[in-house]
């Protein structure tokens, strides 16, 4: 194991290690921290791999785009619901292909979007990230 470098953060460190890992086939899935060009470029066209990023945040014209082309209230093309442990979640995810000029991120093939609404004991909680 080894340790970030002083002065430093996750996303170098995480670029150095996918320049360590072969990603020749595989698919990276990061959380939206390391949603970032550099990250991108070392997946695809130099580690053979592809990429499953988050959009939050951290990269506002990203998630800007992925808004446009699914909206809040998109009707989704998967659904399921599940119930343990004291709640109830319903899940809905709805994908979309789309290209790179349109997303304004390099290697970008399609964007997703999942709605979540989990209810604990009474209490609603709604999310609807990107990804």
């Amino acid at each position: 194991m080894e340790t970030v470098a002083t002065k430093s953060n996750e996303i170098p460190a995480g670029q150095t290690l996918l320049d360590r890992l072969e990603l020749e086939g595989t698919i990276a899935l990061m959380d939206a921290l390391h949603t970032q060009v550099k990250t991108a470029h070392a997946i695809v066209p130099e580690g053979g791999g592809h990429f499953v990023l988050f959009g939050k945040g951290n990269q506002g014209h990203l998630l800007d785009q992925a808004k446009h082309f699914l909206p809040e209230d998109f009707s989704t093309q998967l659904r399921q619901v599940e119930r343990g442990h004291g709640r109830m979640e319903w899940r809905g995810l709805k994908v979309r292909a789309v290209t790179p000029v349109q997303m304004g991120f390099p290697h970008v093939l399609q964007v997703a979007r999942l709605a979540r609404i989990r209810e604990l004991k009474g209490a609603n909680r709604k999310s609807r990230p990107f990804g």
